[in-house]
C-alpha cells in the first residue's frame, strides 16, 4: 500500500501528522513491529545556554543518525522521535544500538558533549495494539533510560 507522508522541514523526519497515517497502515497490514522513542534531553537548556542554531543542529544530527537505521522515523515533538522497526529485522536492532551509542558523541561544545538522549522501547510481543506500544515506549523514554 502506498502512503504519502510529510517530512518535518527541519529534521527531514516524517512529521507528527504523518504518524497517524502510518499507525493506521500498521494496523491495517497487521505488521509485527517494535516501537522505539528517542528524546533529546534538555533541548531548551542547549538553546538557552549555547544558541538556537546549536540546539537545532543537535535535532538535525539526531534525526539523521536515526534515519540511517530505518526510514520510518517520525518527529513527534521538538525533541522527540518515534521509530518503527520490523520485529524480524534483527540487523536494524544492531544498527540502532550502534547509532544510539554514537549520538552523544555527535555534538561537542567547549570540549564536552552536550547531547544526551533517553530511549524507550516496546516490543510487539508485549501487546499487539500499536497505540499501546507507542504509549509504553514513550513512558519508558520519559522515565529516563539515558544514553
Amino acid at each position: 500500500m502506498y502512503l504519502e507522508l510529510n517530512e518535518d522541514s527541519q529534521s527531514c523526519a516524517y512529521d507528527k501528522n504523518s504518524l497517524g497515517k502510518y499507525v493506521d497502515l500498521i494496523k491495517h497490514e497487521n505488521y509485527r513491529i517494535v516501537v522505539v522513542c528517542v528524546g533529546i534531553n534538555d533541548i531548551k537548556y542547549i538553546w538557552d545556554h549555547y544558541s538556537l542554531p546549536t540546539g537545532d543542529n543537535c535535532v538535525i544530527l539526531v534525526a539523521a543518525r536515526l534515519k540511517k537505521v530505518v526510514k520510518e522515523v517520525f518527529r513527534v515533538a521538538v525533541d522527540e522521535f518515534v521509530l518503527f522497526i520490523s520485529a524480524e529485522d534483527t540487523d536494524a536492532f544492531k544498527r540502532l544500538d550502534e547509532a544510539l551509542r554514537l549520538i552523544p558523541t555527535l555534538y561537542f561544545e567547549s570540549g564536552k558533549s552536550i547531547l544526551e538522549i533517553n530511549v524507550g522501547r516496546s516490543d510487539f510481543g508485549e501487546t499487539c495494539e500499536i497505540e499501546r506500544l507507542l504509549e509504553q515506549s514513550t513512558d519508558r523514554m520519559k522515565r529516563g533510560n539515558k544514553l
